[in-house]
């Protein structure tokens, strides 16, 4: 018997339970599951707390990713998000949504490993200069991915850190106890985060606008425990940091990487991490001024959104991170090398829970041709690789051989993309959240042209899309909006709706989608309703 049999034989049950913001499942054999108010709860929760917040604006979220080589016995590369979304703040305490996801590839057809999920809400109390109270409850999940399997538990927990911000040294240690387990044999945790910049130079020019560049030593640690043993995957090593004057940073990283039978990452390995990352503060000012007061310089626009949504017999997730890498001049001409990431999940009552990951590298360049249909800004031309993996999140056994994987979807399309300037939401007119009441009628579209080189769908190519955006009114700065797609062939979604109400900080919405997956992986129409948030 293989290693993944012998799992599934530990971690394939009769029930299972969905997270924070998703879904409690109760089953009696293979009784219909019921949902969870906890969804709609901590939708509710969040909107009344930025109602309060507005008294004592909380500082700005924080989000990113690393995509890293992980040359090792078992795996080939791993993939992290994180978000962190202060939502009310009343000094010295603020308290923060806190949502991290990572997901390592396996070395052998670079299969999708596992999905590991933390959903949390953090309270930190200032103590002094030099420290914070912290204290966490939430909840943690893994799920296997195109195989069965997953575990879960709701953990509390208490700690200290270093003040909110960047210095020469940040540091937090968190640890306690789990509650209301889920096939986890493990009943405390503990964290460590730390980073020393051994070496932070002086601001300086370089591409193309001042970046101030550091050298530190980075540790993170986090553990799965059972009585007194200490299991953990640990991360260790330098880092190479590069931040922009526009407060974005891009980090390289060469760190040791261990995994000690921690079961929340399921096995034992070790390997060498080489990895590239992202970290972006939500500036309001900057990212929604970017039309007028574009900046320059090394990641001129990072911006992104996390949304929550919940409608039929299913709960729906997406985080999303656009980074302008670098303006490059030529002939007076300028090109932006690109990068777009989403990270889209769907949790459903009983079976068919899956996970979407799209990557899109390209370059694009303003190329003139303003008009009225393009509200007298410049329209854009790019050229994108778009790529698609979606795999099924801890399917039911009986649908899966056993020692075997369900055949993942995948999509591989290189496109042109046309499209007016204010697709990309930092482009739009700014002058629209003012405190006034009146019709917009502001339009902007996008189309798509592309071959698609491989795919696990019967389609054929060319594959297109047609994307249109209305800004219908303004009242008193709640911006009324539509948003759709329609794609033939390969592109994604197969199709997409969604009005609203837009703010500033973020956005009210309904939307009806069909995500074009396979019946195996999840298929059928998405209608939900929730909260979204700009980043």
């Amino acid at each position: 018997m293989n290693r993944f049999a012998l799992r599934r034989r530990l971690l394939v049950g009769t029930t299972r339970r969905g997270g924070l913001s998703f879904f409690l499942r109760r089953t009696s054999r293979r009784l219909a599951p019921t949902v969870s108010s906890l969804p709609v709860a901590t939708l509710v929760w969040l909107i009344l707390a930025i109602s309060v917040a507005r008294a004592e604006e909380p500082p700005p979220p924080t989000f990113g990713g690393m995509i890293g080589g992980l040359p090792s016995r078992d795996h080939s590369y791993i993939a992290e998000s994180w978000l962190d979304l202060p939502v009310l703040r009343v000094e010295p305490l603020t308290l923060t949504y806190r949502y991290a996801e990572t997901s390592p590839f396996f070395k052998e057809n670079a299969q999708a490993q596992l999905l590991y999920a933390r959903y949390e809400l953090q309270a930190e109390l200032t103590l002094c200069d030099q420290a914070r109270l912290l204290a966490v409850g939430g909840y943690r999940q893994t799920q296997f991915q195109d195989r069965p399997g997953s575990l879960s538990a709701y953990v509390v927990g208490a700690g200290l850190g270093s003040p909110r911000g960047r210095s020469w040294l940040e540091w937090a240690v968190v640890a306690g106890g789990y509650l209301s387990r889920e096939r986890l044999d493990s009943d405390w945790w503990a964290d460590g985060h730390a980073i020393w910049r051994v070496w932070q130079g002086a601001e300086r020019n370089a591409f193309g606008g001042p970046v101030r560049p550091a050298v530190g030593l980075a540790v993170d640690v986090e553990s799965a425990n059972e009585g007194g043993a200490f299991r953990a995957r640990y991360r260790v090593g330098p880092v190479v940091e590069m931040l922009s004057a526009n407060g974005n940073q891009l980090r390289f990283e060469a760190r040791w990487y261990h995994t000690d039978g921690n079961p929340f990452y399921e096995d034992r390995d070790s390997g060498l991490v080489l990895g590239v990352g992202v970290e972006a503060a939500f500036d309001q000012d900057k990212v929604l001024n970017a039309r007028d007061e574009r900046p320059s310089g090394l990641l001129p626009v990072v911006w992104g959104q996390y949304s929550v949504g919940y409608g039929n017999a299913r709960a729906i997730q997406k985080f999303e991170v656009n980074a302008e890498v670098h303006d490059i001049k030529i002939r007076d001409h300028r090109i932006t090398p690109i990068v777009w990431y989403e990270s889209r999940q769907e949790q459903r009552d009983g079976d068919y829970d899956n996970i979407s990951y799209c990557v899109s590298p390209g370059i694009q360049a303003p190329i003139g041709l303003a008009s009225p249909v393009s509200q007298g800004q410049p329209l854009v031309l790019g050229v994108d690789y778009l790529h698609r993996s979606a795999h099924a999140l801890a399917p039911d056994a009986a649908r899966v051989p056993p020692g075997t994987f369900l055949e993942r979807n995948s999509v591989n399309i290189v496109r042109l993309r046309w499209q007016t300037l204010g697709w990309d939401l930092p482009y739009r007119d700014p002058a629209m959240y003012d405190r006034k009441t009146e019709f917009l009628n502001y339009l902007d579209w996008r189309v798509t042209l592309g071959y698609d080189w491989y795919h696990s769908r019967d389609r054929h190519n060319p594959a297109a899309q047609l994307g249109l955006n209305w800004d219908a009114a303004t009242i008193q700065g709640n911006v009324l909006y539509g948003r759709g797609l329609i794609s033939v062939g390969n592109e994604i979604p197969d199709w997409f709706a969604e009005c609203g109400i837009r703010r500033p900080w973020g956005k009210v919405f309904f939307s009806v989608e069909r995500a074009g997956l396979e019946s195996r992986l999840g298929s059928g129409t998405a209608v939900v309703g929730g909260i979204g948030f700009h980043l």
